[in-house]
C-alpha cells in the first residue's frame, strides 16, 4: 500500500455475497482463497494467482476420517460460496452422495465451522488446507486432527 500511496482496510465480508459486495463497491478487492473459475473470470478481473490452494477434508483424529470414503452418513460442513461448497453441490458423485441427507452444513465463516467442528456439532469440515493449517497451528490443536 505504501508504494501505491493507497491506504488498504481489510474487513471480513460474508463470503457468500463476495461477488455482489465487490459490483455495489462495498468493497474494492477480494483477497483470499477466491478460486479462479471460467464463470467468475466472467464477473471479475483476476491478478496473476500468487498462492495455490486445495479443498481438504478436516476431521478430529478420533473420528477415523481418512479420505471421502470414511464420510458415508457423516455430517459435513462447508462454508457458503465457498470453492468446496460449490465443488460438492456441482460434483455429488465425489462426496455430496455419501454423506448424511446429501447436504452439507453451511457457515458464513471458517472459524463458525471450526468451532462446530471442534465441539462435535459435525463430523469433518470442508476447508481450504491453507487456512485450515494456519487455524489449527494458531489454536495448538494441529495434531488432534486429519487434515
Amino acid at each position: 500500500s505504501e508504494k501505491l500511496g493507497i491506504q488498504i482496510k481489510f474487513q471480513p465480508i460474508d463470503w457468500d455475497m463476495k461477488e455482489t459486495e465487490l459490483q455495489n463497491g462495498t468493497i474494492d478487492a477480494i483477497w483470499n482463497g477466491y478460486t479462479a473459475t471460467d464463470e467468475r473470470k466472467e464477473k471479475v478481473a483476476f491478478t496473476l494467482p500468487y498462492m495455490e490452494n486445495q479443498q481438504v477434508l478436516v476431521s478430529k483424529k478420533s473420528q477415523n476420517i481418512h479420505s471421502i470414503q470414511d464420510m458415508t452418513d457423516k455430517i459435513l460442513g462447508a462454508q457458503a460460496g465457498s470453492s468446496g461448497y460449490l465443488n460438492f453441490e456441482g460434483q455429488p458423485e465425489l462426496l455430496k452422495n455419501r454423506v448424511k441427507d446429501q447436504k452439507a452444513n453451511q457457515y458464513q465463516s471458517f472459524n463458525e465451522a471450526l468451532i462446530d467442528l471442534k465441539n462435535d456439532r459435525i463430523d469433518a469440515l470442508l476447508i481450504d488446507r491453507v487456512y485450515a493449517n494456519y487455524y489449527l497451528q494458531s489454536e495448538g490443536i494441529l495434531s488432534d486432527y486429519n487434515v
